[in-house]
């Protein structure tokens, strides 16, 4: 895994496999830590049937739960089936801890894989049936929350999503690069208070490669779309309003 100067690292990879694998980077000037849950409870935000990580960010008396999800291509309808249960679950659960008041706000990110659903001002809309995709927009919509990313991420598809529970949050999210890494900024109001990386579906990196060139974030930016373009996918940066 990657580790970058002044980012605090909240991963959770793949230990054998190719490909997959989340992570989420908090500069080190905010107070942030993992999301663990307690072994008394069932497992959701730490579930292991999805791939996922969860971290909270704290700026002053903000709260912000912070989650990074990655969805593969569908294999099975087993596999297919278990991942979507765990997904939508995960995202029930922290839209309900930001409604108990545990959080302030929530932010969930990652490659979503719904190339079916296309992505409007007004919502999502399915290109065609599908029982899957239909679930995951019903239970955005029954949470309350939204989806902020309007462009193709990969080809004409939308599949990198960013998700929260207030529309007014985030000003647009232009896609940076359509190709491997995606790439994509989300400019949001008061942009400079909090700055986080995540990457859904993360490669194994050089950590010298990126050591080379990490004096400056723009500088570290531009080296890793150049230079890992075939290490890297799904690369963001979040700029988080409070």
């Amino acid at each position: 895994s990657i580790d970058i100067a002044n980012y605090t690292k909240f991963s959770n990879l793949r230990p054998t496999l190719k490909g997959g694998g989340v992570a989420i980077y908090v500069r080190s000037d905010n107070l942030a830590y993992e999301i663990v849950e307690p072994s008394s409870t069932t497992k959701i935000l730490t579930s292991t049937e999805c791939e996922q990580i969860w971290c909270q960010a704290s700026i002053g008396n903000c709260r912000i739960l912070i989650g990074c999800i990655y969805r593969p291509p569908p294999a099975s309808n087993a596999s297919t089936n278990l991942i979507k249960s765990s997904i939508n679950l995960s995202i029930s659960k922290a839209a309900s801890l930001v409604s108990d008041k545990k959080y302030d706000k929530l932010l969930i990110t990652g490659d979503f894989n719904y190339p079916l659903i296309l992505w409007t001002s007004d919502g999502g809309l399915l290109s065609k049936r599908d029982p899957i995709s239909e679930i995951f927009l019903d239970n955005l919509n029954s949470n309350y929350l939204t989806q902020h990313v309007l462009e193709p991420t990969f080809g004409n598809n939308q599949l990198d999503l960013v998700i929260t529970n207030d529309p007014t949050s985030i000003r647009h999210t232009p896609v940076l690069q359509k190709s491997k890494p995606k790439w994509f900024k989300v400019d949001v109001k008061n942009a400079i208070k909090l700055k986080l990386k995540a990457f859904a579906g993360l490669r194994n990196c050089s950590k010298a490669t990126l050591s080379a060139n990490k004096k400056s974030y723009n500088s570290l930016s531009f080296h890793m779309r150049n230079q890992l373009s075939t290490k890297a996918r799904h690369i963001q940066n979040f700029y988080i309003h409070i």
